[in-house]
């Protein structure tokens, strides 16, 4: 409906643009009320989201002019053109931008009715590329004049983004009929198509008003089923089944997607027990800090050298006691024949001296004669103090026969 061209103010050299009315539109009356009125609705808007105007006026020629501010960078529709669809989280970021200018432009009892990506411009600013809305040529306003200006058989905005109520009655639309055009340019960001199907207006305007709308999910598999969902609630034909605001859309795109990796790097793991989780938290809450945690690693270690040494005392202890008692068994089990001997025997006397083994046996023989003519059988022994051993209770002393024999 208008042309723009780039200018600059004359005394504070600011970069601007002006929007044209076209020649062939200036005769019409309607049309330039229309500009005019698009004027003083965007000069009451301030939003980041929302191209700003600065002035409006008629020129020489009687044309009405719109002053807006420079953007620097391309529309959506560029876009799209080049590239096909959009990476799903750039899809919703632009959407959400939508949405918080349409929440904007609806507080001040605006409705667009021709959001399309022709109307969304994506402008590099200092805070990086943010999304503007343009054309407020069509745009709804609650006020007397709006109904002079708009027939209820008119027909206005696209035929691919337009809400079904709009094609029956376009003053019948609300800011629900905005919400229908978000959901539509989500599902041709990410898909790459449309909703509804038809080459031509005509058949795009019959299928709006007899087929259901495409699910995005199936013509984007790749899609998260909640962005889906979200989209299809965007597409209900009754208005009252949408989102009721445009602010309330916007909260619900800015819930992290279950498949988001964002989710993934903030969430517990799916498998993960939601009790387990929670008392993991608790746990790293209650942790003690890194330098409290040295004392108590000192402690353990003090504590398994002693139980290493208390081990290894025992071990030398056992042993200790296992080497002494077999040096004590094994002395005793050598000591036994010869002890009864040394401490029963009494004294004798001296052995012969003799060194040959005539004597010797000589002396045996006289020795053992005189015992046997001496002690009869069955006689007592002499009971002569002086022959009696120190000790009466001592056993006999064996023959000296036995014992001679015995050394020999």
């Amino acid at each position: 409906m208008g042309v723009v061209y780039e200018a600059e103010h004359l005394i504070t050299r600011r970069k601007v643009a002006i929007k044209l009315l076209r020649s062939e539109l200036v005769e019409r009356r309607e049309v330039r009320e229309r500009v005019l009125r698009e004027a003083r609705l965007m000069a009451s808007l301030r939003s980041p989201h929302v191209v700003e105007v600065f002035d409006a006026g008629l020129g020489p020629t009687g044309s009405p002019f719109l002053v807006m501010e420079r953007l620097v960078g391309r529309d959506l529709r560029s876009v799209l053109a080049e590239q096909g669809s959009l990476p799903v989280e750039e899809a919703v970021r632009w959407a959400r931008q939508v949405c918080v200018g349409l929440a904007h432009v609806h507080e001040h009892g605006i409705v667009h009715r021709d959001l399309k990506p022709a109307n969304l411009f994506l402008a590099e600013t200092d805070h990086g590329t943010e999304l503007k809305i343009l054309d407020f040529g069509v745009s709804k306003l609650d006020s007397p004049l709006e109904h002079t200006l708009t027939s209820p058989e008119l027909v206005l905005g696209s035929p691919h983004y337009m809400a079904p109520e709009q094609l029956e009655a376009s003053h019948s639309a609300d800011a629900r009929s905005d919400l229908w055009s978000v959901g539509v340019l989500l599902f041709r960001m990410v898909s790459g198509g449309f909703p509804l199907g038809g080459q031509h207006a005509g058949d795009v305007l019959v299928s709006l008003l007899r087929d259901t709308p495409r699910r995005l999910l199936d013509v984007a598999p790749h899609c998260d089923p909640a962005l889906s969902e979200i989209v299809s609630r965007c597409l209900q034909r009754d208005p009252a089944l949408r989102y009721q605001s445009a602010r309330e859309l916007e909260l619900e795109l800015a819930r992290p997607l279950p498949s988001s990796p964002s989710t993934t790097a903030s969430t517990v793991e799916p498998d993960e027990p939601p009790a387990l989780a929670l008392t993991t938290a608790v746990v790293e809450v209650t942790q003690p800090s890194a330098p409290a945690s040295e004392p108590t690693a000192e402690l353990l270690a003090q504590a398994n050298a002693k139980r290493l040494r208390i081990v290894a005392a025992s071990a030398i202890a056992f042993a200790f006691v296992v080497a002494f008692l077999s040096f004590y068994v094994g002395y005793r089990w050598r000591g036994e024949p010869a002890a009864p001997t040394v401490s029963a025997t009494p004294q004798l006397p001296a052995r012969p001296t003799a060194t040959s083994e005539l004597e010797l046996q000589h002396v045996s023989t006289a020795a053992s004669g005189a015992t046997t003519s001496a002690l009869p059988t069955n006689a007592a022994p002499p009971s002569s103090s002086a022959e009696k051993p120190a000790s009466a209770n001592r056993p006999r002393p064996p023959p000296v026969q036995d014992l001679y024999n015995d050394r020999l």
